[in-house]
């Protein structure tokens, strides 16, 4: 009878992955899952559980909350945190998981010859001899094969989420759900007014009868993280003005508002009040923190941008009164420090009606739990205005987003101040 490392390592040497298909991936190793009793409940020892959270920053803030509820409701569990090589370092010091381990989904797409070689041997190393009862999936939209697979070869015994068919809800077609059938154990589609994506995630919760007592997110960083923020924002505190956060990031270009504009915008918030900008960013908006920088008060004005890691980061926003800027992971850590939040946004206010739980990126990542304003075009331009498409714009720079007048953003503060 063969392992399943054997097992594995026989499909990483000698499946086509050039056709991959799942039918060869179950044929493979359901078998072996089956024969060494990984379907079967196991009532002794502590119980593992697996969450699997393989998207971009934002997604896991807004996560947070979800895998503290995890912990509330399973005090005694091993609980493993599986996430992107991107999320790590916003995640490291959670206190809610006995461990994190790390998988780019991205090399499944690319090179799934590697993807599945790293997958399997994540799998042998850590959690096949620790057999864990549940894998939990929180991804409500977009592709969800990766974590799938994920939860599948982890060798969980129920393996819990999203269906694939989340959108019919909303009118979308019916999708093949065989993949998933062999995947998951429980595959859930939920109401069409749950629509935050943090909403989605702990009303998947409910449906596992766990109890959510708190839905607020949270940060996790250390002292000397604060230590660091605290330094460097010294000549900000020291003025006893009012620290604003301005996020000048964006995961696509066509969601980052013009530095002139908010140059514009910043300049009126001057003449409002004793305010001090704190610019936020990474490596790749150094050039337009420069620019922004050179527009506004120089001594109103510290520049953090590509010079604060991702939980310094955090730290800085905890000095903050105020965070102003695009939507981005930023944003969401802004809004788990909370802080009042004015988002500038490349989509229209009515955009997209019914179809928002699918479509409108302002309705499902919203600031959680926090006060906020957001600042909208007052319609799509060009040809965004001619289909639906994912937050409103389809243009690869900065083009509906533009629209956003400068003044709106200044009345924005005023509405939260």
């Amino acid at each position: 009878m063969e392992t399943l490392v054997q097992v594995a390592e026989k499909y990483a040497q000698g499946a086509d992955f050039a056709k991959w298909d799942w039918q060869g991936l179950v044929q493979a190793f359901e078998p072996v899952f089956a024969r060494q009793g990984f379907r079967d409940e196991h009532s002794k020892g502590q119980q593992h559980i697996l969450l699997i959270r393989l998207d971009a920053m934002g997604d896991m803030v807004l996560t947070t909350a979800f895998v503290r509820e995890v912990r509330r409701n399973h005090p005694a569990a091993y609980i493993t945190l599986l996430v992107s090589p991107a999320i790590y370092p916003l995640v490291q010091k959670c206190p809610y998981v006995n461990r994190i381990l790390v998988l780019d989904k991205l090399l499944f797409y690319i090179d799934k010859k590697r993807f599945f070689a790293e997958l399997l041997q994540l799998c042998a190393e850590n959690f096949w001899s620790e057999r864990y009862a549940i894998s939990i999936c929180p991804q409500w939209g977009d592709d969800k094969t990766v974590s799938q697979l994920a939860a599948y070869l982890s060798g969980s015994q129920r393996r819990v989420g999203y269906s694939c068919n989340v959108d019919t809800v909303y009118g979308y077609p019916v999708k093949d759900t065989r993949m998933e059938s062999a995947l998951m154990t429980d595959s859930y589609v939920i109401p069409a007014d749950i629509i935050h994506e943090a909403e989605r995630m702990l009303y998947l919760l409910r449906l596992m009868e766990m109890n959510v007592a708190d839905e607020h997110m949270e940060i996790w960083y250390s002292q000397a993280d604060a230590q660091k923020a605290e330094m460097l924002l010294q000549g900000g505190r020291q003025s006893g003005r009012f620290m604003v956060a301005i996020g000048l990031g964006a995961g696509q270009e066509s969601r980052k508002y013009p530095v002139e504009k908010y140059a514009e915008a910043l300049q009126g918030i001057c003449r409002q009040g004793e305010v001090y900008f704190v610019l936020l960013g990474g490596k790749k908006e150094q050039e337009d923190a420069k620019r922004l920088q050179a527009l506004l008060p120089a001594e109103l004005t510290c520049n953090l941008v590509g010079k604060t890691s991702v939980l310094e980061t955090a730290a800085v926003l905890s000095f903050c009164g105020m965070y102003i800027g695009n939507d981005t992971g930023v944003m969401h850590m802004a809004a788990a420090a909370g802080l009042p939040v004015v988002m500038v946004s490349r989509e229209a206010e009515e955009f997209c009606g019914s179809l928002a739980g699918v479509l409108s990126e302002n309705q499902r990542f919203a600031p959680w739990q926090t006060n906020y304003v957001i600042c909208c075009p007052d319609e799509q331009i060009g040809a965004c205005a001619k289909e639906f498409c994912y937050g409103g714009c389809k243009e690869k720079y900065s083009h509906c987003i533009k629209q956003v007048n400068p003044a709106d953003i200044v009345k924005a503060v005023e509405m939260l101040v």
